[in-house]
């Protein structure tokens, strides 16, 4: 097996250890071979020092000592793959040799390497006398390329020359690794993105290269290079330019020295090159934005320029050569007289490519300003509109009052809140309450000429019509200067003007009804009317027949009814001069203290509880009150007395609210915190005390026995009646040792003032003691600041307290007793005041009429309620304050109402009516019970209560139109539109008219109309509908029409823009009709059986109905006419005809023509058959036929044609007679005549 040894370039650093054995020399003859122990291993052992990593390698030394021409030595090693990986393929070891002594002056060191032992073979080279430097030597590079772990190399060295036998050579060599490179780092120098045209440099770095060195380049272009044009090392540049775009590629080859084997070491890399193409140059100029621009003599452009893909570039002009150098940039042309070329050139990369641009400036003369004119209704300067109306603006016209705007490129119109443009136009300003100023602006090249116009505002005054309804010459009072008698009207009030009518009562002997077309009604019997002036407009004051109205309540009086339409009171009440076929609302409370409202009687109609009654004669309506859900018993638990140690007895009061009731008591160790049927122990344990039906409270006990001394107890009284249990409050207790005193606390009101407390204090046992006092804390304060001192006494003691407790409070007192060895027991008893109070509050507040608003006379209710347990014993006043701005400040107190005194549970409604006109806004207002403090209550600090309501400003109505309709129909025609108009708002409108143009689209108050409708007055919600005329126009078209509410303009309306509705309608040639009529037969002898049979012709379509009179002279094509005059025809089903005595009906037949029945003619006279036909729009047709009826059959001839052939003189020729018998029998034989030369003839004249 042979070893190659070559030079190599080896990158891996992997280990390799080399072993050597000096078995190897000893059968060389005459030599000597001195090994350094440093760098020499023995196979097997460890190292002694050398690492073959090193860069110093294993050194060894070689001398011949033996005299001679030659002298041969051998040394042999191993290579040994240090990681095991069995692969030793590309390491690179060096052996240098380094003359150390040698005599003879050309020495000359043969050194062969091989692998099978055999002299002189394999791998050998001559190391040439290094001379005197040492590290200078020649060198053998060896490379272990077999897979197997150890390798035996063996080393023959050489020495010839002339030696001497003194150590005359001695050589020393060094084993090491090395890592060669043929060639490294092939890379492109620079960016390996190049621009076209441009040339590609490599670099590279290589050892041991022989000649044979070879680039290739590959790509769009093909090149070859090689020795000596391509160096060992360094930096090369391409010798050619890459003038083509795409990727090249280039590979370089570097030859190596031979292997052992004979073939030569080669590397080779590739790196790549884009070349890019070269993107040719673009760019633009402009002047003033565009690819031209004109200016003004003296004036100034921008010229404008940009490019990409561009080295540079120039712009030049053609006038003074002025050029600017940017590839990008704007610059002014300063001022021209002139016109000019401003010509751009940009050159691309490389400078072979060129862009070329150029713009041209146009210089024209200069334009004198503008001319500007604005008008105000065809007046210059200004012009005067009163409020509310429109003036017509117009600039630059061409009428009479007009002048162009001369050399203006643009105008605009601007006021406050807008602006208008164009070069002309003419616009109305719109409705206007305020002056404005119109400044026109007219702009040209050269400058702006303004013109203004002011509109100025005069303060609008309209006229008011005050009339009446129902009664003439009605006097009306005005506190503001209006007064009349109707109907009257006052003109020149300026626009806002609050104008206020009163009416009277009665008129004429008629009743006020009420005002119709009022801003807003107030004053008594809402007879006086506010109106707020606008427009031209008109009120009305509505009179008729007066009744009276009488409202009563059973079951319950005082209920105050609330009215929408101002009736309202307190029950029992009268109304009188109510007009007959007045509307009135009334609404009953849904309860009045313990009473419900049941029902409404006498009314017209009823809707919960509102009664609507239409009063044509005196009425009463009385609203029902019926007792209310039976209440509870009202309970209270009093504080337990005869206390021991082991018993006491619990107390309680119950009011049965005039129900059978049972108390019982219930107690525990337990607090239920509050009292209920179902804690503890229920004593007695079935039953209890009867309590009565009455309404006044019961007092009833409970004796308990059984107690725990000192162990606490909770009770509380409960009492039950058919509506359920009452319940008392719950209260505590703790059964008495023999010195554990006890009291009681007990109050009988007297009336309005703090009442005197009754404290009694009891035990059994009190003989023990031979001292007590008594304390008591009146302020609740736990301040004891009353004591009554006693001996024993008697038991139980009672003290009078005259502290002025209040029922419902809780107060402590205290109880000390010494015994007979002066020992002092304390007891502390908390006593709560509880006998029955009364306790107002207020409730139900309420206001009238329900929804308010600004003007009304506005009236309060409350309803004042004893809630308490016991009954009041005086009256009290009830006070109404009212806070205006709703800020908790009253601005306003009325008069006290009396409420008289409540029993408990009872209530009274207390109203003050009519007693504040209503003003717009959120306001508040309190009642409060009780106001002086009279009744002595259980709880003084809810009497007031308080309630918001709000005034909205009076309504307004609102007009629009919800249908239109114009019939189809020809030209010139009159004929009826309709037109539906609803009052959206919420008040009613006063009379306007409703008018109509037959071709426009929009209309303004009082324009061109061609019909016209008048609405009297229009409430809030209503509609009506209008059928006024209108001529269609004489033309043949589809045209649009407009209607408009309120055309007059009359009505103030919350949306004055909503007025008009516009619809589509046809105007076309009226189709024609015409009737074709006959009988068959239209002759004969009494009785004639004959049928009518019409035709239809014209140019009218559609169904057809037809009209047939049996007998009937009436000319008329009105079939409502003609069955007047000769009978009612009968009235078929659609699509049917029908017959009977006067005629035969079809209505809506598709036949033509159409036949009657039969219909027998008797007696012999003259009949007239009559048909009326209608179909479609066209006008009826008309058509009537005699029928003769004689008393016997005859013949009649009629000749039906006659004639005669032009001849010659004296020629004879036939001539023809036709001869018909229209006659009802036939006749016998007969003789036809002719006369040539007469008009007449009679029988047996002359004939030819």
């Amino acid at each position: 097996m042979s070893k190659k040894f070559y030079l190599i370039v080896v990158l891996s650093l992997v280990s390799v250890v080399f072993y050597f054995s000096d078995n190897a020399f000893a059968a060389l003859p005459n030599c000597s071979i001195t090994m350094d122990d440093n760098g020499c291993e023995i196979i097997n052992d460890s190292p002694g020092g050398g690492d073959p990593n090193d860069p110093n390698g294993y050194p060894f030394t070689y001398g011949c000592h033996v005299g001679g021409a030659t002298a041969d030595c051998e040394r042999s090693f191993y290579f040994r793959d240090s990681n095991s990986d069995g692969n030793k393929d590309g390491q690179v070891y060096r052996l240098d040799y380094n003359n150390i002594q040698n005599d003879n002056p050309n020495p000359s060191v043969f050194v062969c390497i091989n692998n099978d032992g055999a002299m002189w073979s394999g791998y050998c080279v001559t190391f040439q006398d290094p001379t005197t430097s040492q590290n200078n030597g020649d060198f053998l590079e060896i490379s272990n390329t077999d897979t197997q772990q150890y390798q035996y190399v063996v080393i023959h060295i050489r020495v010839q020359g002339q030696l001497s036998n003194d150590n005359d050579f001695e050589g020393g060599f060094r084993m090491h690794r090395r890592e060669l490179r043929l060639l490294t780092d092939l890379s492109v120098s620079g960016s390996t993105n190049i621009p076209l045209g441009s040339r590609a440099t490599l670099d590279w770095r290589s050892e041991w290269a022989v000649e044979g060195r070879e680039i290739w380049m590959g790509g769009p272009i093909s090149g070859y290079w090689n020795d000596p044009a391509v160096p060992n090392n360094g930096t090369w540049t391409v010798p050619r330019s890459l003038d083509q775009p795409g990727l090249y590629d280039f590979t370089l080859k570097i030859f190596g020295p031979s292997r052992n084997n004979g073939s030569q070491s080669i590397t080779s890399q590739t790196v790549y090159v884009q070349v890019d193409p070269i993107t040719p140059p673009s760019g633009d100029i402009n002047c003033n934005g565009q690819n031209s621009c004109s200016i003004t003599s003296g004036s100034s452009a921008t010229i404008s320029w940009s490019s990409s893909d561009t080295t540079s570039c120039t712009a030049s002009n053609t006038g003074d050569g002025t050029t600017w150098s940017a590839t990008s940039d704007s610059r002014s042309t300063g001022a021209l007289t002139s016109s000019r070329t401003y010509n751009l050139r940009c050159d691309g990369p490389g400078g072979n490519n060129v862009l070329v641009d150029s713009v041209d400036v146009t210089v024209t003369a200069a334009v004198p300003l503008p001319e500007a004119d604005i008008l105000c209704d065809q007046t210059r300067g200004s012009c005067t509109i009163t409020s509310g109306s429109s003036a017509n603006i117009e600039w630059c016209g061409t009428g009479s009052q007009n002048r162009n705007c001369l050399d203006a490129t643009s105008c605009t119109v601007t006021f406050p809140g807008g602006s208008w443009s164009g070069l002309s136009n003419y616009i109305s300003t719109g409705p206007l309450t305020s002056s404005k100023t119109y400044t026109l602006s007219c702009t040209n090249a050269t400058g702006t000429t303004t013109d203004t116009v002011d509109v100025n505002i005069s303060a609008a005054t309209y006229t008011l019509n005050i009339n009446s309804s129902g009664a003439a010459g009605v006097s009306i009072a005005s506190s503001t200067g209006h007064q009349g008698t109707t109907n009257y009207s006052r003109s020149g009030i300026s626009s806002g003007t609050n104008v206020v009518l009163t009416a009277p009562a009665t008129a004429g002997g008629s009743a006020f009804i009420g005002w119709t077309g009022c801003t807003s009604v107030g004053g008594a019997g809402n007879r006086t009317c506010s109106k707020t002036v606008n427009a031209n407009s008109a009120v009305v004051a509505n009179y008729g027949t007066a009744q009276v109205l009488n409202v009563v309540s059973t079951g319950v009086l005082g209920v105050p009814i609330s009215s929408t339409t101002g009736h309202e009171g307190i029950t029992n009440y009268s109304i009188t001069g109510i007009a007959s076929g007045t509307n009135v609302i009334l609404t009953a409370p849904s309860n009045m203290g313990l009473y419900v409202f049941s029902s409404w009687a006498g009314c017209t109609s009823v809707s919960g509880n509102t009664c609507n009654k239409t009063l044509n004669i005196d009425s009463t309506l009385t609203a029902n009150y019926v007792a209310g859900p039976q209440p509870v018993p009202s309970v209270t638990t009093n504080a337990v007395t005869n206390i021991t140690a082991t018993g006491a007895t619990l107390n309680g009061t119950a009011n049965p609210n005039g129900a059978v009731s049972t108390g019982w008591f219930r107690y525990s160790t337990a607090n239920p915190g509050t009292c209920n049927d179902t804690f503890g122990t229920r004593v007695p344990a079935t039953g209890g005390s009867s309590l009565g039906s009455g309404t006044a409270g019961v007092a009833y006990s409970q004796a308990l026995s059984g107690l725990t001394t000192g162990t606490t107890y909770y009770y509380c009284a409960i009492a039950s009646n058919s509506a359920g249990n009452g319940y008392g409050n719950v209260l505590s207790f703790v059964p008495a040792s023999a010195f554990s005193p006890s009291c009681a606390v007990s109050v009988s009101p007297s009336g309005g003032t703090p009442d005197p407390v009754t404290a009694t204090i009891t035990n059994s046992n009190f003989n023990f003691g031979t001292r007590w006092n008594f304390k008591y804390d009146c302020a609740d304060d736990g301040t004891y600041e009353h004591q009554t001192d006693n001996n024993k006494g008697t038991n139980p003691y009672v003290d009078a307290v005259v502290c002025g407790y209040q029922a419902g409070n809780n107060y402590t007192f205290r109880v000390l007793v010494e015994d007979t060895n002066n020992t002092a027991i304390n007891t502390t008893c908390t006593a709560p005041i509880g006998n029955p109070r009364p306790n107002y509050i207020t409730e139900g507040l309420a206001t009238a009429p329900g929804s308010l608003i600004t003007g009304q006379a506005v009236s309060f209710s409350a309803t004042v309620r004893n809630s308490g347990t016991g009954n009041a014993s005086v009256s009290s006043a009830t006070r109404l304050r009212l806070d205006l701005d709703n800020n908790g400040s009253y601005d306003q107190t009325f008069t006290n109402a009396s409420t008289g005194a409540l029993i408990a549970g009872a209530t009274e409604v207390e109203t003050w009516s009519s007693v504040w006109t209503a003003v717009v806004g959120t306001h508040k207002f309190e009642v409060c019970a009780d106001t002086g403090s009279v009744v002595s209550e259980s709880n003084e600090g809810d009497n007031c209560t308080t309630q918001t309501f709000t005034v909205s400003a009076p309504g307004q109505p609102d007009l629009i139109i919800t249908a239109f309709s114009v019939p189809n129909g020809t030209p010139g025609q009159v004929v009826p539109v309709s037109v539906t108009v609803q009052n959206t708002g919420t008040a009613a409108a006063g009379a306007f008219e409703v008018a109509v143009n037959r071709d426009r689209n929009s209309m303004a108050c009082n324009t061109a109309e061609h019909g016209r409708a008048t609405v009297s007055s229009l409430a809030a919600g209503a509609s009506v509908t209008v059928t006024p005329d209108m001529t269609l126009p004489n033309t043949v078209n589809t045209f649009t029409a407009v209607a408009m509410a309120d055309s007059d303009c009359a009505v103030t309306e919350s949306n004055e823009t909503n007025n008009t509705r516009t619809t589509l309608y046809t105007v076309a040639n009226a189709p024609t009709l015409s009737a074709v009529l006959s009988a068959n037969p239209a002759s004969g002898a009494s009785p004639l059986n004959s049928f009518l049979r019409a035709s239809a012709t014209g140019t009218a379509t559609g169904t057809i109905n037809y009209n047939f009179w049996w007998n009937c002279l009436s000319a008329s094509n009105v079939i409502s006419a003609v069955n007047t005059a000769c009978g009612s025809l009968p009235v078929p089903l659609a699509g049917a005809c029908a017959s009977n005595s006067v005629g035969y009906k079809c209505d809506g037949v598709n036949t033509n023509p159409q036949d009657t029945g039969g219909h027998i003619y008797t007696p012999a006279g003259t009949y007239n058959g009559k048909v009326i036909i209608e179909r479609s729009t066209a006008t009826p047709a008309e058509q009537r036929v005699p029928i003769t009826v004689s008393t016997v059959a005859e013949p009649d001839l009629v000749v039906t044609a006659f004639s005669v052939p032009n001849g010659t003189p004296g020629q004879v020729v036939p001539v023809s007679v036709t001869v018909q018998n229209t006659g009802t029998d036939a006749a016998g034989a007969f003789e036809v005549a002719v006369n040539r030369d007469r008009n007449s003839m009679a029988c047996n004249t002359a004939e030819h």
